[in-house]
Order: C-alpha cells, then sequence, then structure tokens
C-alpha cells in the first residue's frame, strides 16, 4: 500500500510506532501490528469511520475496545501459486483482458462499481467477460506486489450464476500467473459462495483475518 503511493501510515501520537496503513481511495485501513496495543488503539481510533479496517485476529480485543460500534466478522484468505495458476482453463463463457480503449463502455455501469473499475485501471489490468457483446463481468487486482496480487471480482446483478465471474477471474489469474505471481483471495465468513468459488478454482486456505465494517453500514469489503 506504501510503495503504491495509494496508503500512507495514520498517524498516533508521538512516540507511538507506525501500526496502521490507509488508503483513502478505497476506504481501507490495515492494522499490520499489534504488539503495541496501546499505539494501535489510539491508531484505530483515527481512522475515518467510513474506512472498512482490516486486522490480524491477534488485534480483534484491541479493535473491539476502540471501535466498539463496528461490526465484525472473520475471513479467510487463499493462495493460488503460479504453477496451478497457469493450468486453469474456462469451462465456460470466455473472457479476455479490456483494451484500454474499451475503459469507456464502463461508464454504463452502477455508480460504486464504476468508481471501483475507474480506479482500478490505473493500475491493474481488467479481466472481464461479455453477455451481448457487452462486458458484464469483472476482475482486476486491488493490490500487487512484487510476487502476489490481490483478486477482486464482481458480476452485473443479473448476470450472476452463469459462469461468466469464474471466466473473467481464470483470465485474470493466468495473466498475472504468467508473470510469476501468486494469487491472493479473501472471503469473509458470510460469503460462502466467495469461499466455494476460491475452492473451485484450486486456491488453498493459509490464514484468518478479521475485517471491522464502517460505522454506517455493513459494506462487504471481500
Amino acid at each position: 500500500m506504501l510503495t503504491t503511493g495509494r496508503g500512507s501510515i495514520v498517524e498516533a501520537p508521538p512516540p507511538d510506532p507506525p501500526t496502521v496503513v490507509a488508503a483513502p481511495s478505497v476506504m481501507l485501513a490495515v492494522a499490520f501490528r499489534c504488539d503495541h496495543r496501546d499505539a494501535l488503539f489510539r491508531a484505530l481510533q483515527r481512522v475515518p469511520r467510513e474506512f472498512s479496517i482490516v486486522a490480524p485476529l491477534d488485534a480483534e480485543s484491541i479493535v473491539a475496545a476502540a471501535l466498539p460500534r463496528r461490526e465484525r466478522e472473520q475471513a479467510t484468505l487463499f493462495h493460488l501459486r503460479p504453477d496451478a495458476g497457469a493450468q486453469l482453463a474456462s469451462a465456460g463463457p470466455a473472457a479476455r483482458l479490456l483494451d484500454e480503449r474499451e475503459y469507456g463502455h464502463l461508464d454504463n455501469l452502477p455508480p460504486i462499481l464504476r468508481g471501483e473499475l475507474r480506479e482500478a485501471c490505473h493500475y491493474s489490468p481488467i479481466a472481464s467477460a461479455f453477455a451481448d457483446d457487452r462486458p458484464v463481468s469483472f476482475c482486476y487486482s486491488g493490490w500487487e506486489t512484487e510476487s502476489h496480487w490481490d483478486v477482486s471480482i464482481d458480476t452485473l446483478e443479473g448476470h450472476r450464476r452463469r459462469g461468466l465471474g469464474t471466466a473473467a477471474c481464470v483470465c485474470l489469474i493466468r495473466h498475472f500467473a504468467a508473470r510469476g505471481k501468486t494469487a491472493v483471495w479473501g472471503a469473509l465468513d458470510s460469503n460462502p459462495a466467495s469461499t466455494a468459488l476460491a475452492e473451485k478454482l484450486g486456491f488453498t486456505p493459509i490464514d484468518h483475518l478479521l475485517v471491522a465494517y464502517p460505522d454506517h453500514g455493513h459494506n462487504r469489503l471481500i
């Protein structure tokens, strides 16, 4: 988050060490250490109320104490190594990477998804599956490191459960696998469909995280 320039340290009173990074463009904050409990407590209280927060499970008591009004739940973290990703083949609809000239076709999408993709196209390729020659399912990398990338996927209402999301996802997994990068997938406990799709694609569970939602609602993050 820091190396991309999209994130910054949430400053707490000195001499507290850094414990939280936030990315305003996607309204997300991440707690990356919980060994300094008091420092993390104070930093969490400085995270804007509309941001979602991801933290290690070990930090749950600190998050609960600092932000008692926020709903929380666990998420499972999966990964798929490049050698496995390169072998994936979509048995359903065809999908491909969008050309930059096609980004204008995204203007008719629902506002939230349109905003996500407008942001994403600046730092990630976007894979799409089509219906009636119109892009309706999308997969992009929310974050990317030297060796990993984070899977973000969405399909328009009315086009779900047709294999379109799977096709878009496989397309981008293969794209990054060719570059030697491991795919990372986060699935909330309340979203068994996400877990089922990750397992269907061959992802394996490697860790668990805590997700704290904004004060004003249950905006799904993963």
